[in-house]
């Protein structure tokens, strides 16, 4: 069975990703230093079982047999899946075992009864990969809180791939969650740990794969009777582990589409709390949106450049071919976005990234926020209220685009883009009934079209902005970006007038909500 408090609640594991040599490091901090004098250090090894076609994998199961060096036996446990960014919640099933191969019998009453119901699937069953760790454990205890903090350092095998992992894991015994966090706060402060996104199951399978942990796509879990502040926590949780996902592939390797969507994420999360803003408001609200702001700042120039190279460079490559002075400036280009790459891979490794990130994290699950009265309030008669007073400030600008100028078209944008992003996280509270679903698709569409094109129109104005800054001193520069201005000047017409008939579909478009 799932282990569980004594009050029934999930076992919640916080568990933040370290570099090789972080936990003798933190062994030293003020705080760990005494209890990690004493503490033991013991080898265990685990190995994880799954078919040919990893059934278990696709089921969102883990098994896997763990033998501790000193001791008798082996454990046996089957997990759920169930994370969020440095969050891990999941049922879990546990027992002891004789030999070296899964007891099936012990699977029965779990979900992993119904995957391997099929006797071919049963006798499929093997070993698919190892994680062998050392792990050193001690309490840390003081007045208003006692915790559990566990070092783990070895690495995982899969076949002839093999990963080095570092994590430490932190579980509350005693005291307020707001205490464990700020307890995990100081220890990122002094070592350069971020919030685990994957298990080590789920690196373990990815390196079976020969590929990092996979980019899934992350959706909040909503139904229709939530509150205010369920809602609020199930949207934030996905957007912090969006964030989560795309930078830990970024870190593997420079990655435009990573970068892209970790700014989504951000902007996703700055979203809702502005949507949610009566629910959210608390003393720590500001400094948490402000962090996020500069943490999307952070990749906005790499982000720009890599639209611009796309969007600008590249097609006048490749019309003009056998140009130099074309090929001189997508160089100068290329230059400057290994740049602004290099600016992102400094930030992301920066204290002041990882406790934003943190901070965001701690705001979500243990901010004082969750105390106003607007949380407990249902989450659907919010939702329509204030998508009805979104879209109602959008529908008359929409109809006038041509009227706008720059600064105006890309404020339309932006709002565009937060009723995008609300409608989407409320679409499933408005899920009942005949062809709901399909009425919310049709809505998001044509939300999505407007804000495509006010995207392109804004692209534009950037790629003016970046080739603006350009060395006028330079002759081939510019008569390069001449080029560019020129091929331009008819695919601005023609994105204007696309811009114009999306503004018109929204405005006769009818809401979902009603």
């Amino acid at each position: 069975m799932a282990r569980r408090d004594r009050r029934g609640a999930r076992e919640i594991e916080l568990k933040l990703t370290a570099p090789p040599g972080t936990t003798a490091l933190l062994a030293e901090h003020p705080l760990l230093r005494e209890p990690f004098a004493v503490a033991r250090r013991k080898r265990q090894s685990a190995t994880y079982f799954d078919t040919p076609d990893l059934h278990l994998r696709v089921a969102g199961l883990a098994l896997r047999i763990r033998r501790v060096a000193g001791e008798e036996g082996a454990r046996q446990t089957l997990k759920s899946a169930g994370a969020a960014a440095g969050l891990f919640d999941r049922d879990e099933w546990e027992s002891a075992v004789a030999g070296e191969a899964p007891d099936l019998d012990m699977l029965a009453a779990t979900p992993a009864a119904f995957v391997l119901a099929d006797p071919a699937a049963r006798a499929a069953l093997a070993p698919v990969f190892t994680v062998d760790v050392t792990r050193a454990a001690a309490i840390v205890s003081g007045d208003d809180m006692a915790a559990e903090i566990v070092f783990d350092e070895g690495e995982i095998r899969a076949g002839a791939n093999v990963e080095i992992v570092g994590e430490i894991e932190l579980e509350l015994l005693r005291g307020k969650p707001r205490r464990l966090f700020r307890l995990a706060r100081e220890l990122m402060a002094a070592a350069p740990l971020r919030p685990a996104v994957h298990s080590k199951s789920d690196r373990g399978y990815a390196l079976l794969a020969g590929a990092v942990a996979p980019a899934e796509r992350v959706a909040p879990v909503l139904a229709p009777g939530m509150s205010v502040g369920d809602a609020f926590q199930a949207i934030a949780r996905a957007c912090l582990r969006q964030f989560a996902v795309q930078e830990t592939i970024l870190l593997q390797a420079p990655a435009p589409g990573a970068i892209h969507q970790m700014r989504v994420a951000i902007r996703r999360l700055r979203a809702a709390m502005s949507v949610f803003r009566k629910a959210t408001d608390c003393k720590a609200r500001k400094g948490v949106n402000d962090s996020l702001r500069r943490v999307a700042r952070s990749l906005g120039e790499a982000r720009e450049l890599d639209v611009f190279i796309a969007g600008e460079i590249d097609p006048m490559r490749e019309r003009h071919p056998e140009d130099a002075d074309a090929a001189r400036l997508a160089n100068h280009f290329a230059r400057q976005r290994d740049a602004a790459y290099a600016r992102v891979m400094e930030a992301i490794w920066s204290k002041q990234h990882r406790l934003a990130v943190f901070d965001a994290l701690a705001f979500v699950e243990t901010g004082r926020w969750r105390r106003n009265a607007a949380c407990a309030a249902p989450v659907t008669d919010f939702a329509a209220r204030m998508l009805s007073r979104r879209a109602s400030g959008i529908r008359k600008r929409a109809r006038a685009i041509s009227s706008l100028d720059v600064e105006q078209r890309h404020d339309l944008r932006i709002a565009v883009k937060k009723l995008r992003y609300a409608a989407e996280f409320f679409a499933p509270f408005f899920s009942e009934g005949a062809g709901a679903g399909k009425r919310a698709a049709r809505y998001g569409k044509t939300l999505a079209a407007l804000q495509d094109r006010l995207g392109e129109l804004n692209d534009a104005a950037t790629a003016i902005s970046i080739t603006g800054r350009l060395d006028r001193n330079d002759a081939a520069q510019m008569r390069a970006a001449r080029i560019m201005d020129e091929d331009r000047v008819g695919r601005a017409a023609a994105s204007l007038a696309a811009a114009r008939k999306a503004g018109a579909a929204f405005a006769r478009a009818k809401p979902f909500w009603d």
